[in-house]
């Protein structure tokens, strides 16, 4: 009888086809405008998750005249809406990687829940974010680095030079802010092309025409339009120094907020911050409240194999997914996980692999308002030349602490600031242990050294030494920016004290690989693919991840995987060697998460699948087709080579 009880309980949560096309029907017509003849707004079924039988995870429904996509959940406890598009079609034949892996990834979350011990348990989980409310994308333009934005870049060897997708992006925020009202604050110094076409010292100065700029230049537009557009990605490369080049243009990270506060009208406030000093949950929180606050984010992630990228985050969506302007034009603009950041574009100016890497964001984006609100201070290091101290009177205080501390000016102005270590008694800062006034430059950065400090107090148990800072002048302290990155608790005993790091007691994280997958025809001199999913069973991570094959490092990813969350990690592999092959994933102390092996054959052998891994599904389904990379597709109509079985065949 429970058997059954269980068994209608899971029946009643899931979401029958039929449900699934209304609802997103109804989501549809909600996202997009509609004539008085339209009744409703249509949408066809691409396709459903392949789940062996068990209750479908989620459905896919293709918006008609390429309006776009919605994906269905399969289960009634989760959100509806797990993902979307504006525009574009889904096609399951021809799907990148990263798309399929973001559906694998909602796949196995929504299949965990069903299989959790208690559901009550992973609908909370699942649900932890729903106070959190929509945002809408702040940013309407649709930009990228091509023709007509390029019109004004320098040429190099005859050629044009893209814009850089910094300058695209910085160039997307200001024009949906406006800002600055008219030119530049101040003269932009020419870079090295400027100078040495013109000889002049600064660049052109003249007003931005906001109104002569199109949201949208597909559509056609006049020339005035395209030079003003092409005028204001001209000044954003020359802010930050774009090295302008026919193969793609770059210009580093930490120079986008310097130049929006000294030359467009940017409030001081606005900062970079680097996410690995930051948990999971604590970086989603950060970029969460400035797209509420209605501030875009200029979010600036790298490729283990492919590069930088700089974008545009500027919405949200329930199960925290951030909407994504990828400066591609619109091309594939959406909502993703900020822990994935994978995307493709069909022209071949995207990744495909995704951006997992050396996040940073450009946050505190608004016109300059006077109002110093934000904390000045980064710190870079904290270190205390001993954990442990004794007092041989319990009566008495401990002997003082002596530590070494470094920080630096995260503003894109000189600051007057006073730094210093708190003492912090429930959560509360009771005085500042030390302190020192100085004069910081932009990026300057500065070092305290075997600096001993205050008297703690006979007993503080559980009171935390954190960094703070302030402007000279003012009474009140503020914590730095990433001060919870560098606290460190007081254990106090009655002769011994004990100063361990963590404002807070964070658990370990704790990885837990559940599945391996292998994707590819396992040839030699071809890539395959090597897809974890992986249970964070302990606290926040915040790392990379390692590919080591037959002992030599192969890759890297980037993961962040939140308490008691699920993710998928990708790794690519070529092997010129045939024979078997054996892999592990491997965390940055060495730890092996997974072993397992592959074997490679010659080209145009077929491999056989052994016990541990398989091609998403082939030899488990000897009466569908697949092609190379794993994919199923429809009895082929096409030339090429496909697996049917356990025979490769060539058409």
């Amino acid at each position: 009888m429970t058997f059954l009880l269980m068994g209608l309980c899971l029946r009643a949560q899931q979401v029958s086809p039929g449900e699934a096309r209304r609802e997103a029907e109804a989501f549809a017509m909600a996202r997009h405008t509609r004539t008085r003849a339209q009744a409703h707004e249509s949408v066809s079924l691409a396709f459903k998750s392949d789940d062996d039988g068990r209750p479908t995870s989620y459905y896919v429904f293709n918006v008609d005249g390429g309006r776009g996509f919605v994906i269905i959940s399969g289960d009634k406890r989760t959100p509806k809406i797990l993902g979307y598009a504006d525009s574009g079609q889904i096609d399951r034949r021809d799907m990148p990687a990263p798309m399929a892996l973001l559906l694998k990834s909602y796949q196995q979350d929504i299949q965990a829940m069903r299989r959790a011990p208690s559901a009550r348990r992973a609908v909370r989980a699942l649900a932890s974010t729903s106070a959190r409310h929509a945002v809408e994308p702040i940013v309407k333009s649709k930009w990228n680095q091509l023709w007509p934005y390029y019109l004004q870049c320098p040429m190099a060897d005859g050629k044009p030079t893209p814009t850089g997708c910094v300058a695209t992006a910085m160039a997307q925020v200001m024009f949906a802010q406006r800002c600055p009202s008219t030119r530049t604050t101040r003269p932009i110094p020419s870079d090295r092309y400027e100078a040495h076409a013109t000889g002049k010292d600064f660049m052109p100065r003249h007003a931005f025409e906001w109104d002569k700029m199109l949201d949208d230049y597909k559509k056609g537009s006049s020339d005035e339009q395209n030079q003003a557009v092409a005028y204001l990605m001209r000044q954003c490369g020359a802010a930050v120094m774009m090295d302008y080049s026919p193969y793609g243009s770059t210009a580093p990270d930490n120079l986008i907020v310097p130049a929006l506060v000294n030359y467009f009208g940017y409030d001081a406030d606005a900062t970079l911050v680097i996410r690995d000093f930051y948990t999971t949950e604590e970086w989603t929180d950060m970029i969460y409240d400035e797209v509420a606050a209605g501030r875009p984010v200029i979010y600036v992630a790298s490729s283990p194999t492919d590069g930088t990228h700089a974008f545009v985050c500027d919405g949200y969506r329930q199960g925290d997914y951030f909407h994504v302007n990828w400066g591609w034009g619109g091309s594939r603009d959406g909502y993703f996980r900020l822990s994935v950041l994978n995307a493709y574009a069909p022209d071949g100016i995207g990744n495909t692999e995704g951006y997992t890497i050396f996040h940073s964001a450009a946050i505190g984006l608004r016109p300059e308002d006077h109002v110093v609100t934000r904390p000045l201070v980064q710190v870079t290091g904290l270190a205390f030349e001993s954990r442990l101290v004794k007092r041989d009177d319990p009566a008495q205080d401990f002997k003082p602490l002596r530590c070494s501390f470094s920080y630096k000016n995260i503003m894109a102005v000189p600051i007057r600031v006073e730094v210093g270590l708190g003492l912090f008694v429930g959560g509360k800062l009771e005085r500042a242990l030390i302190e020192r006034a100085q004069t910081l430059e932009p990026g300057e950065e500065a070092k305290m050294e075997g600096v001993t400090l205050g008297s703690i107090g006979v007993r503080h148990d559980g009171a935390a030494i954190a960094p703070i800072c302030r402007t000279q002048g003012d009474d009140k302290w503020m914590k730095c920016t990433n001060t919870d990155a560098f606290s460190y608790v007081l254990s106090v005993g009655e002769r011994k004290m004990f100063v361990r790091r963590g404002d807070i007691p964070q658990p370990k994280p704790r990885l837990r690989v559940d599945n391996v997958t292998l994707i590819g025809d396992m040839t030699a001199g071809e890539y395959q693919f090597i897809r974890a999913t992986i249970t964070n069973v302990g606290g926040s991570f915040s790392g990379q991840l390692f590919l080591y094959v037959d002992g030599e490092k192969a890759g890297y990813m980037g993961a962040y995987i939140a308490a008691a969350a699920t993710d998928s990690v990708a790794f690519t592999f070529m092997s010129q060697r045939q024979g078997r092959h054996v892999f592990s994933i491997e965390n940055a102390e060495g730890a092996k998460l997974y072993e397992g092996h592959m074997d490679i054959v010659p080209t145009g052998v077929v491999p056989i699948p052994s016990t541990e891994s398989h091609s998403s599904g082939a030899f488990r389904h000897p009466d569908r087709w697949f092609d190379l990379l794993g994919r199923q597709t429809p009895r082929p109509r096409t030339r090429g080579v496909y697996i049917l079985g356990r025979k490769k065949i060539a058409f």
